[in-house]
């Protein structure tokens, strides 16, 4: 089970590096490689490399949204590998479970630990619930609607949220001192738009919040009709669920749809669906079970 878990990952980081490459220099991805490599082998936090921000310096506006983009994908593909990793790892839980009736306490904790980081409580609901909830929010955020939202919530990475918080995607917080007061907010609200340590951790809280608030469960859903239909799970399509995530409304969603066909975003979902696909035919070939490897596409 090691083995062919450590091959079938490196075959997915082999696939995404050739995309990776594409944005940044080859060195740089080739020592990001390593460091998932190394992750893999540790069974560690996949770590994104360090990319300069010079859409902060570039002056038109063309050069200025493709440096944004070149800056922010390495941390959106990180977050979406590290997710279907843990995908992967859900999917094998799941199969050893309904092939011996229960969980060793090592899979019991690996169970554990997926519930707690996608806000899942084992008190309210069966065991078949609950692996069927998780398959629902443990899942990629298409690389193009990532993008988009990044964009158009930090104004290409250079509002003020962005510059002193590392905050890209507009999130909130609601205890004093947690973030950055907003200049015009109104009398009488409380919210702070939160401030993160890094751009990586401003990414992985936005994997989150997508894949466990109430609000995006109708991203969710769409997304698993998607998978069940073995289809791109494409931004422009997931957008449609993102309606609560702005006071605009569809305004907001039709905007994000426009920023994803005018930047050709488009292409990344295709490359990393081809890539899930891959992953999942590259599990049967070391022996998953077809049902098993399915549930990765």
């Amino acid at each position: 089970m090691r083995y062919r878990f450590v091959a079938v990952w490196l075959f997915l980081v082999f696939l995404l590096t050739a995309l990776y490459v594409t944005t940044i220099s080859q060195k740089v991805a080739i020592d990001f490689v390593d460091e998932v490599v190394e992750s893999v082998d540790q069974k560690s936090e996949i770590k994104t490399p360090k990319v300069n921000k010079p859409f902060e310096s570039t002056a038109a506006i063309k050069h200025k949204k493709q440096a944004f983009f070149n800056f922010l994908i390495a941390h959106v593909l990180a977050e979406n590998m590290a997710l279907l990793q843990q995908r992967q790892q859900l999917v094998s839980l799941k199969a050893a479970f309904e092939s011996n009736g229960a969980l060793s306490l090592d899979e019991q904790l690996d169970f554990d630990q997926l519930l707690a980081r996608f806000k899942l409580s084992d008190d309210r609901f069966s065991i078949d619930a609950l692996f069927a909830e998780l398959l629902i929010r443990v899942d990629i955020i298409p690389t193009s609607l990532a993008l988009a939202q990044s964009a158009n919530e930090s104004a290409w990475g250079t509002s003020r949220f962005a510059r002193e918080g590392n905050n890209y995607f507009g999130q909130w917080c609601f205890k004093k001192g947690c973030g950055l007061v907003p200049s015009l907010r109104p009398d009488g609200e409380i919210y702070e738009v939160a401030q993160f340590d890094s751009v990586r951790t401003s990414v992985s809280s936005y994997f989150r919040n997508i894949n466990t608030h109430a609000a995006y469960r109708q991203l969710r859903q769409l997304r698993a009709q998607l998978r069940d239909e073995n289809k791109v799970i494409a931004g422009s399509l997931l957008a449609n669920g993102l309606a609560s995530y702005s006071e605009r409304g569809e305004e907001y969603v039709n905007e994000l749809k426009a920023m994803i066909r005018i930047n050709d975003l488009s292409k990344w979902d295709e490359q990393l669906s081809d890539a899930a696909t891959d992953f999942a035919r590259q599990g049967e070939s070391t022996g998953m079970r077809t049902s098993e490897s399915v549930l990765l596409r």
